[in-house]
């Protein structure tokens, strides 16, 4: 799931709130009624795919959390400006090259080029991968989209 501009999600349980780039702050277990603080600085969009809390942070370092292990891992060689994901890979927009358009695997391993064209931003569904063109700031016609 992706939970881009959203500021409060609620996960198996769990709400997270995002505030203002100061990270992500509350989780409520209902069975214990506790709350537990999770200090994850976010920089952007969120993302959840059932185990793990994939954002960027604040210097834009793609990361996940993993929530049952409480492990962080930072997926050092991508820096993105925005990213999205399906159900088995991140789609991001590289800080790196110029705004070019990548693919990995949740891992971060089998980085691929989609796009060399500069972009602004990233978003996925089931079937296409949806891309603001950088430059002009106008979305990419129908005929450009990426089909996966």
């Amino acid at each position: 799931m992706d939970f881009t501009g959203s500021n409060t999600v609620c996960l198996m349980g769990i709400t997270l709130s995002q505030q203002h780039n100061k990270g992500i702050s509350g989780g409520a277990d209902r069975s214990t009624k506790s709350i537990t603080k999770l200090d994850i600085p976010t920089n952007g969009n969120i993302s959840f795919d059932g185990e793990n809390i994939f954002y960027k942070n604040r210097q834009s370092v793609l990361t996940r959390y993993n929530v049952s292990r409480g492990e962080t891992t930072l997926y050092e060689n991508i820096i993105a400006h925005d990213f999205c994901m399906d159900e088995q890979s991140i789609y991001y927009v590289s800080r790196t090259d110029g705004g070019g358009v990548y693919s990995c695997d949740k891992d971060g391993n089998n980085k691929k080029l989609i796009s060399n064209m500069p972009a602004m931003s990233v978003t996925c569904d089931a079937d296409n991968i949806y891309v603001l063109a950088g430059e002009s700031g106008k979305e990419i016609s129908d005929e450009s989209f990426i089909h996966l």
